[in-house]
């Protein structure tokens, strides 16, 4: 029974992670660049006119697949955000949002069962997900890039 259980959750986890892993590379380059032409710009009101044009562009590539997504892959891709940038999803709406927003969104998530704040235990909880993307890095498994319907 533990064996049939183990082997039915790391199908389900090889699941959710072949659909969001492409989600989480391009976002989590996206996220690096912009972080670095942050870095670059010294004025309040630059920065703020450049993050609303990059919110813009996030919710123009990303907008329908993220409201039609279920929650099971928003927690797998937040996991996933986590494991390339080293933030989380909180800190991520805290830098570009602000963090009034950030408050709203963590409210609002745990009241549906979530935390904005989940972060990335390769070594324990997410164990799985870490074979699964190092399957993936290895060429073991094919992750399935659904960008392509996107872009």
């Amino acid at each position: 029974a533990d064996n049939n259980a183990y082997l039915k959750k790391y199908n389900k986890t090889k699941y959710f992670v072949r659909r969001v892993y492409a989600y989480s590379k391009l976002a989590s380059e996206m996220l690096m660049s912009f972080q670095d032409t942050l870095e670059t710009i010294n004025s309040k009101r630059k920065k703020k006119v450049y993050l609303n044009r990059a919110n813009r562009m996030l919710k123009e590539e990303f907008g329908d697949e993220i409201k039609n997504m279920s929650i099971t892959r928003g927690e797998y891709l937040m996991k996933l955000i986590y494991r390339e940038t080293q933030m989380t999803t909180y800190d991520i709406i805290k830098l570009y949002r602000g963090p009034s927003k950030a408050l709203w969104f963590q409210a609002l998530c745990k009241i549906n069962g979530q935390d904005l704040k989940r972060s990335y235990d390769p070594e324990w909880e997410d164990m799985m997900i870490e074979k699964v993307v190092k399957e993936i890095e290895e060429g073991i498994s094919i992750y399935i890039n659904l960008l392509k319907q996107i872009i």
